[in-house]
């Protein structure tokens, strides 16, 4: 109750900031279909989807493989899958410490970065790599998941026009939820007829698209000037 007392106290003293601004009325159907064309006729921010909407799916699908894979691959206990989950996690607390003082050196270049070292992780578990490249790889598909999601989001946010916020982040949970709803079932099919390793090797191929898009996305001129805002 403690920490409930402390937040809403802290709410209270938030200022009521109040604009009147002349609105528009739309239905919801109308405000849907302006946010999607407004993000999919823009190149720029379909990548940005698309990349995230990866990144989202990689992280999921890892982490829902991540026991079965431990079982079957490994042949390890449960201490090993957990302590595999939380090194996965931690490489998602690592993008908190890290993430800006990268930014600085890696400029336009970090989709690319984080796209390749995300494909070589996800590759050395799909050749059934010893345990210990395992856990490297792990911690690098947290930070790297971590990584892509949280600073392409961060970035579409900034490019984005004002009135276009609310549908944007809508569009971009519904693609991001949307594709792990879709393609874990199909994955999930093959890993049953072909083994758990046909995961990571599916993993791996969208990966790899991952780093054609993030090359098409770092010759763009307005994410090299968002990216050199963030960075400062």
């Amino acid at each position: 109750l403690v920490p409930i007392a402390i937040s809403i106290w802290l709410l209270s003293t938030l200022p009521i900031v109040t604009r009147l601004e002349p609105q528009q009325k739309q239905t919801v159907i109308k405000e849907l279909i302006s946010g999607f064309h407004y993000c999919f006729t823009n190149n720029y921010f379909l990548q940005l989807l698309v990349l995230m909407a990866i990144g989202q799916v990689i992280y999921h699908t890892t982490l829902g493989f991540l026991a079965a894979y431990v079982y079957d691959i490994l042949q390890s206990t449960a201490i090993v899958y957990g302590s595999l989950h939380l090194i996965f996690s931690i490489g998602g607390i690592l993008v908190g410490i890290f993430s800006g003082r990268i930014m600085k050196y890696l400029k336009n270049w970090f989709p690319i970065v984080a796209t390749g070292m995300l494909t070589f992780c996800l590759f050395s578990l799909a050749i059934q790599a010893s345990l210990t490249l395992v856990a490297i790889s792990c911690i690098g598909i947290g930070y790297c998941t971590t990584w892509i999601r949280t600073n392409l989001q961060a970035i579409q946010q900034s490019s984005t026009k004002e009135q276009f916020h609310g549908r944007t982040a809508s569009i971009r949970m519904f693609l991001n939820q949307g594709s792990v709803v879709c393609l874990s079932p199909i994955v999930g099919y093959f890993a049953q007829q072909q083994g758990i390793h046909i995961v990571f090797i599916i993993l791996t191929c969208i990966s790899i698209v991952g780093i054609a898009i993030s090359i098409i996305l770092m010759k763009n001129t307005q994410f090299t000037l968002t990216v050199h805002k963030f960075k400062n």
